[in-house]
C-alpha cells in the first residue's frame, strides 16, 4: 500500500518542506513605524483695534425770528463832556448882526440839527454857563451849556451847544463887548478908579462875583499889575444896571475869560437821548432746518496679541526591534 501511494507521499513531502524553507528563510519585514498624531491646541486670539473716524457734520440753520419787542431809538446823540479843568464859566451870547442865536442838541449848524428851547438874545443880555468845549468834524469851535445855570429862564438850554463865533471870546474882543465877573471865593470884587490896586476904590463896596453880572467893558489894557478892563459907558440894554460904573476899572483875575488858545478840549462820551416813538427791532433766534447728518469716514488701525501661540507635539516614536534570525538547518 505504501508503495503504492509512495510517489504522492514523496511529492507532498517535498512541498510542504519547500514551505518550510521558505518561511523560514524569508526575511522579516520590520513593523510598522507609527505616524504620530498631531492634537494641535486652539489658539485663542486677541486683537485691539483703533478706530479713527472722521466726521463731517453739515448744518443748515434758518433765521426764525421771535415776537419783536419795541425799543425806544435815541433821535440823536447828546456828548457828555469829560472836564480836565475847573469849571463852568459864564460867557455873553453877542452877535448883533443875526436875529437871534439857537443852541443845538449837537455841536454841529448842519441840516437836520435840531436846536433847543427859544432864541437867545444876541445882543449881549443873555449870559449862560458853559462847561465844555470841543472841536467837530468841520473844524469849528462849539460850547456846551452847563448844567448849573443861575438863571432859571436858562436852564432850557442845559446840554445845547453854541457855536463859538456867537460868543464873547477874549482874542476876538476888539470892541466893547460883555463880559461876565466872575470870582467864587469871594461875594463881591472890588472895582477902581484907575487901573490899579493901589487907586481908590469905586464907591458902592464892589461888585457881584458869582457870574450874574456881566457888564460892557472897553478893550484891556496891560501894565505891570496885570490886565485890566474898563467899564464903558454905553451898557446898551445893560445900561441901568451899570450905569454908575462909567470909566470904572476892574483887574481880569475877576471876570470869566476864555481864551480859546489856553481852554482845553474835552473828550465827549455820547450819551443816547431817547425818542418817545419806539422802533421795532426784531430779536432772531437761529433754529436748524433739518437734523445734522453726520458722514463718518472710519479708518480702523488693528494691532492683534496672540494670547497662545499652537505647537504640535508628537509622540515618542514606538521603538521597533530588529529581530534576530535564527537559522535553522535542514537536516
Amino acid at each position: 500500500m505504501l508503495r503504492k501511494y509512495a510517489v504522492l507521499i514523496s511529492i507532498g513531502a517535498v512541498i510542504l518542506l519547500g514551505m518550510l524553507a521558505a518561511l523560514l528563510f524569508s526575511p522579516i519585514p520590520p513593523p510598522e513605524t507609527p505616524t504620530p498624531s498631531i492634537s494641535p491646541t486652539t489658539a485663542v486670539m486677541t486683537s485691539t483695534d483703533t478706530v479713527t473716524v472722521t466726521a463731517t457734520i453739515t448744518l443748515t440753520a434758518t433765521a426764525t425770528p421771535t415776537t419783536a419787542t419795541p425799543t425806544p431809538i435815541p433821535t440823536s446823540p447828546t456828548p457828555t463832556p469829560t472836564r480836565s479843568r475847573a469849571f463852568p464859566l459864564p460867557i455873553c451870547i453877542y452877535y448883533p448882526y443875526a436875529n437871534g442865536v439857537w443852541a443845538r442838541v449837537a455841536p454841529s449848524s448842519s441840516t437836520g440839527s435840531h436846536t433847543l428851547g427859544n432864541p437867545l438874545d444876541e445882543k449881549g443880555a443873555d449870559c449862560l454857563f458853559f462847561s465844555a468845549r470841543i472841536e467837530n468834524e468841520k473844524n469849528e469851535t462849539w460850547f456846551q451849556v452847563a448844567v448849573d445855570q443861575r438863571d432859571p429862564d436858562l436852564k432850557q438850554y442845559v446840554g445845547g451847544w453854541i457855536y463859538s463865533d456867537l460868543l464873547v471870546l477874549v482874542d476876538r474882543h476888539k470892541a466893547a463887548m460883555p463880559v461876565c465877573i466872575y470870582f467864587p471865593y469871594r461875594s463881591k470884587v472890588p472895582i477902581y478908579k484907575d487901573p490899579s490896586e493901589h487907586a481908590a476904590e469905586w464907591p458902592g463896596g464892589g461888585v457881584e462875583s458869582d457870574g450874574t453880572q456881566c457888564p460892557f467893558f472897553n478893550v484891556p489894557i496891560v501894565n505891570e499889575e496885570g490886565i485890566w478892563y474898563q467899564f464903558t459907558r454905553d451898557q446898551k440894554e445893560k445900561g441901568e444896571d451899570f450905569k454908575d460904573y462909567a470909566d470904572a476899572w476892574i483887574h481880569a483875575d475877576y471876570l470869566a475869560i476864555v481864551d480859546t488858545n489856553k481852554l482845553p478840549l474835552v473828550t465827549l462820551t455820547p450819551t443816547l437821548t431817547p425818542s418817545n416813538t419806539p422802533t421795532i427791532t426784531p430779536t432772531f433766534t437761529r433754529m436748524p432746518t433739518d437734523t445734522p447728518s453726520l458722514t463718518p469716514t472710519i479708518t480702523p488701525t488693528f494691532t492683534r496679541t496672540p494670547t497662545d501661540t499652537p505647537t504640535d507635539t508628537p509622540p515618542p516614536p514606538t521603538e521597533t526591534e530588529t529581530p534576530s534570525l535564527t537559522e535553522t538547518s535542514t537536516p
